[in-house]
């Protein structure tokens, strides 16, 4: 074989190396999108949920209570509280929890209260 007809074989030789890579490159940046969508879709379908929700109770105790098991179930979180502003005292006063150590559902025995700031 001589030099002007060995060249042109490297050449097609690294053409299809470097198509390889190319198509490899752009299958893993897709493969990565799809992840990135479905991750995104998720948390579409948990704000959608949560905005649902609120229109499906009757009170805000039922809302809070609602977010907080929510939250654990849709969420992956072990635990979840909810509090609100007192402006009279000017605390938060504990009004949801739900966790491991929520022995009762929908029970706050002695409320936490912590102060503004």
């Amino acid at each position: 074989m001589d030099q002007a007809a060995f060249i042109p074989v490297i050449w097609w030789g690294l053409v299809a190396v470097l198509v390889v890579v190319a198509a490899w490159f752009f299958w893993s940046l897709r493969r990565q999108r799809k992840g990135t969508y479905a991750h995104f879709r998720e948390q579409l379908e948990i704000i959608e949920y949560f905005s649902k929700s609120v229109f499906r109770q009757n009170s805000t105790e039922d809302i809070l209570w609602d977010i907080t098991s929510s939250c654990i179930e849709k969420m992956g979180l072990e635990d979840c509280v909810i509090y609100l502003r007192d402006e009279d005292k000017g605390v938060w006063v504990q009004k949801a929890a739900y966790g491991p150590k929520n022995l009762d559902y929908r029970a706050i025995h002695e409320p936490m209260e912590l102060a503004f700031g």
